[in-house]
């Protein structure tokens, strides 16, 4: 039985199994907080675990805690220029395309201490976004008992990712967070800048 489900576990996220190889269970995909996918134009949070790293992570301090956050990149050239290029990284890097939708861009990367385990899987998603040449990102470790320490995934999701930018030589875009707090800007006559000074 428990061969029969790691075999329907492979599967369903495409990747191939002997009949001894456990693999995580894949993320749910859909609109729920913690599915995968683009929902309203932004991908999920990150989990409160060292398992991620996101570029539209607006959990404010736990996304610090937990050094989820990285900067979105700035791609050249057409979009599907950048989708090959991006592919090619992927591929490059070990890791395979499960799902292209139009700017949206999946994939797993897979590693293996041992003939039939697997150590770690790790979930990428990457969403060029409409009307600019931002390129958003998430990468995640599933859950598995070599997550399950506070080390979670050493920084593998991180690392990966900006190796990945470098060798793309995409910048890096500097924005505001976050994306769901209010920022309140108040002035006084004594400030040195700003309409009260005209």
């Amino acid at each position: 039985a428990a061969a029969a489900a790691a075999a329907a576990a492979a599967a369903g996220s495409g990747q191939a199994a002997s009949a001894m190889e456990w693999i995580p269970e894949a993320p749910k995909e859909g609109d729920c907080a913690d599915c995968i996918g683009v929902t309203n134009g932004f991908l999920a949070n990150c989990p409160e675990a060292n398992t991620c790293v996101s570029s539209q992570d607006d959990q404010g301090p736990k996304a610090d805690m937990f050094n989820a956050y990285a900067e979105p990149w700035v791609y050249e050239g057409s979009l599907e220029s950048g989708i090959a290029k991006l592919k090619f990284q992927i591929q490059r890097l070990g890791g395979k395309v499960v799902r292209e939708d139009g700017r949206y861009i999946r994939a797993e990367f897979r590693s293996q201490s041992l003939p039939g385990q697997v150590d770690a899987l790790d979930d990428a998603e990457w969403y060029f976004t409409p009307n600019d040449v931002t390129v958003q990102f998430r990468s995640n470790r599933r859950p598995s008992k070599l997550t399950a320490t506070v080390m979670g995934d050493f920084g593998a999701n991180k690392e990966r990712m900006e190796k990945m930018r470098m060798a793309l030589r995409w910048e890096k875009l500097t924005v505001l967070r976050n994306r769901k707090r209010a920022f309140v800007f108040f002035e006084s006559p004594f400030d040195s800048f700003g309409p009260a000074c005209n």
